[in-house]
């Protein structure tokens, strides 16, 4: 996942290892691209579903993949369209072996914290999606899978990568990173039955990702951080779920 550089002259963030030419215009076109792009993963999963019979779980995976592609996609065409910039460097990977170490360890003690602070709240009500899909053996690799590959990528692309800095650099660091995490966070109440005090952890973790980006001047190591953080939240509800 290389890139060149970007251009000479692109103004520095307040986030190390960011540089914003991007504007409040460009948010707006790429939150836009959301919804076309969601429509392009409905069509995608339905077409699987009537072509090769998959059921309704797997159906939902195919849609969020495509969904996430075209989603990108139109992010990767902004910046190279509108601004003839790179897209990895822009938003700021910059991988480093000892870096991603230490941030998945990161990760593992932040899902530990958390898992601890969750046992004194109330559990959501009713099923979630999330156990739901657990509760099916055709899908619950997959959600190991994507909780941990390509959800933690895109989230962090998006949040720490995308958005984060350019919040930074109009509200300044500290309010860059919490503001982040909100929408971070109310994109996941789904799983969690809408239960607030689920949501509000999430945002926690949103907030810790975001420090993770700012300190590191990577988004490589938010996402290692965030992967290891769903690991845990994944084998945690696995058992739960088979614990005897």
């Amino acid at each position: 996942m290389s890139d060149e550089s970007p251009s000479p002259g692109v103004p520095r963030s307040r986030v190390p290892g960011a540089h914003v030419f991007w504007s409040y215009e460009d948010l707006v076109l790429f939150g836009g691209a959301l919804l076309p792009s969601i429509v392009l993963g409905s069509a995608a999963g339905w077409m699987a579903r009537r072509l090769f019979g998959v059921e309704k779980g797997v159906e939902s995976f195919i849609l969020q993949f495509a969904a996430y592609g075209g989603w990108f996609l139109a992010l990767y065409l902004i910046f190279r369209l509108r601004h003839g910039q790179p897209f990895w460097a822009s938003l700021g990977w910059n991988p480093s072996p000892g870096r991603l170490a230490t941030s998945f360890a990161s990760g593992l003690m932040l899902a530990v914290g958390l898992i601890f602070l969750s046992a004194f709240l109330e559990k959501p009500p009713g099923d979630s999606p999330m156990q739901e899909l657990l509760g099916r053996e055709s899908t619950l690799i997959l959600v190991g899978v994507f909780s941990t590959t390509l959800g933690p990528l895109c989230e962090e692309l998006a949040f720490r990568g995308f958005l984060m800095p350019l919040l930074a650099q109009t509200f300044g660091v500290a309010a860059g990173i919490v503001m982040a995490a909100v929408p971070f966070a109310i994109a996941h109440a789904p799983q969690y039955a809408y239960s607030w005090r689920h949501v509000a952890l999430i945002g926690l973790a949103g907030i810790a990702f975001g420090w993770k980006r700012f300190k590191t001047g990577s988004t490589a190591a938010a996402t290692v951080m965030h992967a290891a953080y769903n690991l845990v939240i994944f084998v945690g509800l696995l058992y739960e779920k088979y614990r005897w």
